[in-house]
Formats: structure tokens, C-alpha cells, sequence
């Protein structure tokens, strides 16, 4: 008798309960200041995505302008990753102003 390995066959994974849904996301990547300014625009009337991430970009204090106005703009996300970027404390306080006027 020959062993190959485990004798039980491939199970699925139960689907998900609705309950257990993720929220949707969209990780945005290779964003500088050549084209943040267009991908901020398109994102301005999403009302698909909730969680955005931003984060491992090119995005620093002169292009972060873009990402408030977007933040001003959209009321769909609830979520906003901008981690491994430029912005410095000047860019932080301008997320930061756009996100008190939301």
C-alpha cells in the first residue's frame, strides 16, 4: 500500500455568512505626482468603494492637496490608508483640515 499524502478530497470553504461580508477596498498603487491628480478626480464620485489605501506611494506635501480634496468631496469612504508616503507634518495637517470639514 502506497501513501500519497492525505486520503481527504479538497473541501471548499463555506461560504460567508451575511454578516461576515467585507467592506469593499481599493488599494491604489505607482500614484506620484503625474497622476494623482486624475486618479483623486475619478475617485471623487465612487460610491463603490468604502476603504481606500494609498499607502507605499509617492504622495507628499505638494500632491496630498488632491487627496483632501477628494476626502472633502466623497462621503462613501470610511476608511484611508496613506502610510509609507512623504507627507510630513504639513501634509498630515492637510488630511487632516479636509477631514474636520467632512
Amino acid at each position: 500500500k502506497t501513501l500519497n499524502g492525505p486520503s481527504t478530497p479538497n473541501k471548499k470553504a463555506p461560504p460567508k455568512e451575511p454578516d461576515e461580508t467585507e467592506d469593499p477596498m481599493l488599494k491604489v498603487t505607482a500614484v506620484d505626482y503625474t497622476n494623482l491628480d486624475a486618479v483623486c478626480l475619478a475617485l471623487k464620485t465612487n460610491t463603490t468603494f468604502l476603504k481606500l489605501d494609498f499607502s507605499g506611494n509617492k504622495i507628499d506635501v505638494d500632491t496630498v492637496p488632491a487627496v483632501a480634496d477628494l476626502l472633502r468631496t466623497n462621503n462613501t469612504l470610511t476608511w484611508l490608508d496613506l502610510s509609507g508616503n512623504e507627507l510630513l507634518n504639513e501634509g498630515v495637517a492637510i488630511v487632516a483640515g479636509a477631514l474636520s470639514q467632512c
